[in-house]
């Protein structure tokens, strides 16, 4: 098949403006891009009186499951991870859940144990309520599903002090 000679001048002028568009595009290119460079880690930690917590806390997880039993306190602090420029953030959330120790068993019957193995993970920034690594290795690992609804992550029960440490995190 042989090209007409309109065609070959529409080819050639269609290489030229689209060389030209790529390389204006390009031309501001020698900044680099605050999107790209900039990672902003943004912080929500719930606040309040103890009371004020629980019930904040306790709503957001009944979002999902329901609570086996109330709560004596909570805390909760969600990183975001990423600026969002490219795509949605993702986040980590830590929870402490203090509980009853008669209610204990009600908790256990809603998680499974863990299936894979559990990495110890804490917030960018300390806070005194989440675990120590030393504490970490003490803890009864379970499933986040059973209560949170997110798979992603691990529920730690330290059986002394009855607690419930939460780590979860969206991919």
């Amino acid at each position: 098949m042989k090209i007409k000679r309109w065609q070959q001048n529409y080819l050639i002028l269609f290489s030229w403006v689209t060389l030209t568009g790529f390389l204006l595009n390009t031309a501001g290119c020698n900044e680099p891009s605050q999107h790209a460079t900039v990672s902003k880690q943004l912080a929500y930690e719930v606040q309040g009186t103890a009371t004020e917590r629980i019930n904040t806390i306790s709503a957001l997880i009944a979002k999902s499951k329901p609570l086996p039993s109330e709560l004596l306190d909570a805390q909760l602090l969600q990183e975001k991870l990423g600026d969002g420029a490219f795509g949605p953030a993702d986040f980590n959330s830590f929870y402490v859940l203090k509980i009853n120790p008669q209610d204990l068993p009600k908790w256990l019957q809603v998680l499974s144990p863990s299936s894979h193995v559990v990495n110890y993970v804490e917030p960018t920034q300390t806070r005194s309520w989440w675990v120590s690594a030393e504490q970490f290795a003490n803890l009864k690992f379970f499933e986040p599903e059973g209560l949170m609804g997110n798979s992603n992550g691990w529920l730690g029960i330290d059986e002394q002090a009855v607690l419930i440490y939460i780590f979860t995190f969206t991919t």
